[in-house]
């Protein structure tokens, strides 16, 4: 996120993220831990992370990996980098379509959904406290078990799986490719959760800065993603990222001064 663009008063959004990272191709596989970046104090004997430290705040449940350091050294160019074929689908058909039927599949391995509850448990306000947005939401929001914050947001395309999803307290229909705009107020949120879909977004920088607009003062904002997808409907330049790191700097890449 830009610096620059981003940027009001008093303000600090705070982005972390996570990579699940699964097997080899996009079907069913044994998924791994997810990673993160700024990374703090490791046990060399266990190689387990014991804070992920992001902007001062401690993310637990992080592990050594490479790409855990995959935008150290990175230079962000001026203009973004990406083109509207880079953020076009193969398929660029109705994505009401594409999702009109519910599936009620999980799309990571269980040890990746584990551990991606596990992340949300350090970055979540207190069951019962605190409003949390949950885009791309379905029939999960990959959130502890029992977790309900005091107010829940599930926004997705499905309403059959948002009805299904145990941690909304409320939902919304939506399609954030053709309307990134979001109905909430300046501030509204804790914690904003985009989770195994980012690498769909054709509009990030839109999502991105109303995910932004929000967000409380100092609220956070987090991103997770496996390298499974529907490849039709995934945007092109993340399958032409070779690999997990490469698909981290795909999905953050800022345009300057990254926050």
């Amino acid at each position: 996120l830009s610096r620059g663009m981003l940027t009001r008063p008093a303000t600090r959004l705070l982005l972390t993220c996570c990579v699940l990272a699964c097997g080899a191709g996009h079907g069913p596989s044994t998924a791994r831990a997810p990673i993160g970046w700024a990374l703090q104090s490791c046990r060399a004997s266990r190689q387990a992370i014991t804070a992920l430290l992001v902007c001062g705040v401690e993310i637990k449940n992080a592990k050594i990996s490479p790409s855990s350091r995959a935008l150290d050294g990175v230079d962000w160019g001026a203009p973004f980098p990406y083109s509207e074929r880079d953020l076009t689908p193969l398929d660029a058909g109705s994505d009401e379509f594409f999702y009109v039927l519910p599936r009620f599949v999980n799309h990571a391995g269980d040890e990746a959904r584990a551990e991606l509850a596990d992340f949300h448990s350090a970055v979540l306000p207190n069951s019962g406290e605190g409003a949390v947005l949950d885009l791309c939401s379905s029939f999960t929001s990959h959130y502890p078990k029992g977790y309900r914050a005091q107010r829940c947001v599930a926004l997705g395309l499905n309403p059959l799986e948002l009805l299904a999803n145990p941690s909304k307290t409320e939902f919304r229909v939506q399609n954030l490719n053709t309307n990134p705009s979001l109905s909430d107020d300046d501030g509204t949120f804790d914690v904003v959760t985009l989770s195994l879909s980012v690498d769909y977004m054709t509009k990030p920088l839109q999502l991105f800065a109303e995910i932004h607009r929000v967000l409380k003062p100092g609220g956070i904002a987090t991103m997770a993603f496996t390298n499974r997808c529907f490849q039709g409907k995934v945007v092109r330049r993340f399958l032409r990222s070779p690999g997990l790191c490469a698909r981290c700097v795909t999905v953050e890449s800022p345009s300057n001064n990254n926050t």
